[in-house]
């Protein structure tokens, strides 16, 4: 077990000493810190005013949204890819984040609470799902499997997803509960009126989510910038080491076709 362990932090050192992946963990970081906040949406659009059933439809429908979001970025980045060469994915990247924050700023205040209507937060999060969630299945799974051997690409994903999924939920949630209680005055649970609408610990809570999902997804965006300069290099580098190693079966292939 120790061995295995030891192994796997040899693994590790290896993949940190890539600067693609290092670029991807600090992305992943800062880019998974607003998902891990998310499951606040439903009690946001509760203290809007907004009934239980519809504030349930749209808290619900933004991962529908997601997925097709998910779909069209594989084939936008795949387009860019084919279009830009190395540079179309970050590219595709940096779209879907910078097309993101607008979106969910607006969600979480930029409309004020109280005065969005079901439809109108409806066509937002549509947005949102459909055009700020290209990234993982347009640009970071295929660059992570781009710049490791094809038999370490399993290995690559698992860290990477395991270092930014355990540091942005160890973040994430404190950040939003600090801001909104701290900062901004959240109060939840002294109004009297017992409808569960307050509009100003929606205001408060509200403007803890923009800064929790906002000022993180700008790191994001800046990490995939820094991807135009290191993955096109990462993969050259990896390119060259194949092209130096010897086949592996070769020579037994030489001595079959000799005794053929």
């Amino acid at each position: 077990a120790l061995w295995a362990i030891f192994e796997e932090i040899k693994d590790l050192c290896k993949f940190l000493s890539i600067p693609t992946f290092c670029v991807m963990i600090m992305q992943g970081i800062f880019g998974t810190i607003p998902w891990t906040v998310m499951g606040n949406m439903l009690l946001y659009f509760q203290l809007s005013g907004i009934d239980d059933s519809k504030s349930s439809i749209l808290t619900g429908f933004q991962p529908i949204a997601g997925a097709f979001g998910n779909l069209m970025g594989g084939y936008i980045a795949d387009f860019l890819a084919g279009k830009f060469g190395y540079h179309g994915r970050p590219f595709s990247a940096q779209i879907t984040v910078a097309l993101g924050i607008p979106l969910i700023w607006l969600i979480f205040g930029g409309v004020p609470a109280g005065s969005g209507s079901f439809g109108l937060y409806f066509a937002l999060i549509a947005g949102f799902g459909l055009l700020g969630s290209w990234a993982q299945s347009g640009t970071n799974f295929p660059i992570l499997s781009d710049i490791v051997p094809a038999e370490a690409r399993s290995r690559v994903m698992a860290w990477e997803c395991a270092l930014e999924n355990s540091i942005a939920n160890l973040l994430g949630p404190p950040m939003v509960t600090l801001l909104a209680t701290k900062a901004f005055g959240y109060t939840f649970g002294d109004d009297d009126g017992g409808d569960g609408k307050d509009l100003e610990s929606a205001a408060a809570l509200g403007k803890a989510m923009q800064a929790t999902i906002c000022i993180p997804w700008c790191v994001t965006l800046a990490a995939y910038t820094l991807l135009h300069w290191s993955y096109p290099r990462d993969v050259r580098r990896l390119a060259a080491r194949r092209a130096k190693a010897p086949e592996p079966n070769a020579s037994n292939q030489d001595g079959a076709d000799r005794a053929a």
